[in-house]
């Protein structure tokens, strides 16, 4: 039989088929920002806490990470994403990074499997992506420099959220769901000028983030981003 895949797709297409229910926790996100001038009052006599919004695009791809399954090239698919940090400078050119981060993400998935019950099959579930990255950075230049460059990796918790359509396999429900809790790693390069900043970054997981029929699944997502310190 003809051996095939169809990739991995991520995110809804914007703004039509975008998960309604982005709305809510990306509209808290930026509901932050007069907290940000309010705690600015507060940490006057502390210029080493910061704390930013940033809204952008990401590409994601599922990747098959074991079992029998025969996959070609993946497509990837862009989407949005949208998040809130917080940086703690320590030492002369270092800083901790936490951040939570939030994308409306679709697994996709098809091709064949040796198993004759199965065959071909076609894999597909639409989901609320929560990250939580945790790590440290540092500023290639000195911090009080006008522009700068800063690298940053990261441990990342993944707290995906179904949405209301279950899994999907050959146009079928089945019981089993996403992974509850996730880990995986980021790394993220920041160009910043005053208190605008672009970022570029690449998460993967480490952990599967879907398991069928003895086949797992994990995400790589490249993200970018525009980004705004508030303090």
């Amino acid at each position: 039989m003809q051996k095939y895949t169809k990739y991995s797709r991520c995110f809804h297409r914007f703004p039509h088929s975008f998960n309604k229910r982005m709305w809510i926790p990306l509209c808290f996100l930026f509901a932050l920002a007069p907290c940000g001038f309010a705690q600015l009052v507060h940490t006057q006599g502390n210029e080493n806490i910061h704390f930013g919004l940033s809204i952008g695009g990401a590409a994601n791809t599922t990747i098959p990470s074991s079992g029998a399954w025969n996959f070609a090239s993946p497509v990837t698919k862009a989407g949005v994403c949208g998040g809130a940090y917080f940086q703690v400078d320590f030492a002369k050119r270092f800083f901790g990074h936490f951040e939570l981060n939030i994308s409306d993400r679709k697994l996709s998935a098809s091709g064949h499997s040796a198993d004759t019950a199965l065959g071909n099959y076609d894999i597909s579930m639409t989901y609320t992506h929560i990250g939580v990255p945790l790590g440290v950075g540092v500023w290639l230049f000195p911090k009080t420099s006008d522009f700068n460059v800063s690298l940053t990796a990261c441990a990342l918790l993944n707290l995906p959220q179904a949405g209301k359509n279950e899994i999907s396999v050959n146009n079928k429900n089945i019981d089993r769901n996403l992974s509850p809790v996730g880990v995986g790693a980021m790394l993220q390069i920041d160009i910043v000028y005053h208190f605008v900043f672009l970022s570029f970054r690449y998460e993967i997981t480490g952990t599967p983030v879907f398991r069928y029929a003895n086949q797992s699944f994990r995400t790589g997502t490249f993200d970018f981003l525009l980004g705004f310190k508030i303090f």
